[in-house]
């Protein structure tokens, strides 16, 4: 597998777009990874493509016949194994919390009830950058055009209610109670609930825990500042290194331990996925 990262060229886009990625397999890949919680939303492009979902994780299987396939992941409340089958050529724009609906009318919380779905969310203009992405080689070629097609479809909306409630739900360093979050912004709690599914898919609740893990995952992967398990749980105000590793477990099924161990940071940004190789003949 061939992976690469790169970030928006244009500043614009800065706000709205974290990252760009391409995923490349040969013929004989079968690969299967495990992602984990972010805070991020992602949209997935695919050649030629099918795609259907089950118990064992969302399953995408090259088609010489097939279209192009969209596949729009938002916040999970679980970690999710991706099972990729083919000579597979992905395309993905990984978008910051709010960054999506910059482009887009649709709350990302209708757009992907189930976390991950097959859709379009800019109604219909989609086709015509999947026509053009997969037969660009050159990469600062490729980020141009990604960056082209976002730009023509900004349309940014003021939205300073969201924006203060997510600073100050993901506020770690010091944090309100969620209750006190809500009554600081004159709205009840129920709505802040509402506001954060149809907004981010989840419940503030989750969105603060998932914002935690990150946090730690961050600072355990940094390869500049290595520290122990036990001043990453105090750094990260967990409670103890055995309150971090109930965390661990829950958002991940793994150890902290484990996790480090098997996971594999991907790219220049915060890819960081279990992989799992099988070779096989299609």
């Amino acid at each position: 597998m061939d992976f690469t990262s790169f970030c928006p060229l244009a500043p614009t886009l800065e706000p709205y777009i974290d990252y760009y990625y391409i995923q490349r397999y040969d013929d004989k890949d079968t690969q299967r990874y495990q992602c984990f919680p972010h805070l991020n939303n992602s949209l997935s492009l695919f050649s030629r493509a099918g795609f259907y979902f089950d118990e064992a994780g969302s399953h995408v299987q090259y088609s010489a016949s097939g279209k192009p396939l969209a596949l729009l992941t938002v916040i999970r409340k679980a970690p999710l194994w991706v099972h990729h089958s083919g000579p597979l050529n992905k395309v993905a724009i990984v978008f910051k919390p709010l960054g999506l609906s910059a482009f887009t009318e649709q709350p990302v919380g209708l757009l992907a009830p189930n976390f991950v779905a097959a859709v379009d969310p800019f109604c219909g203009a989609l086709d015509a950058l999947q026509a053009r992405v997969f037969s660009v080689a050159d990469p600062v070629q490729l980020v141009n055009l990604l960056d082209d097609f976002f730009l023509s479809l900004l349309n940014p909306k003021p939205q300073c209610l969201l924006e203060s409630l997510h600073a100050a739900v993901i506020n770690l360093d010091a944090p309100l109670s969620l209750h006190l979050v809500a009554e600081q912004h004159g709205i009840s709690r129920r709505h802040m609930y509402r506001l954060f599914q149809q907004h981010f898919a989840c419940s503030p609740e989750v969105y603060r825990q998932i914002a935690r893990f990150r946090q730690v995952l961050q600072l355990a992967t940094n390869p500049e500042d290595k520290q122990t398990l036990t001043a990453l749980a105090h750094a990260t105000r967990h409670t103890d290194q055995s309150h971090w590793n109930k965390q661990c477990r829950k958002w991940t099924g793994y150890s902290p331990k484990n996790l480090l161990h098997t996971g594999t940071n991907l790219g220049q940004k915060d890819t960081f996925w279990c992989l799992d190789f099988e070779k096989r003949e299609l």
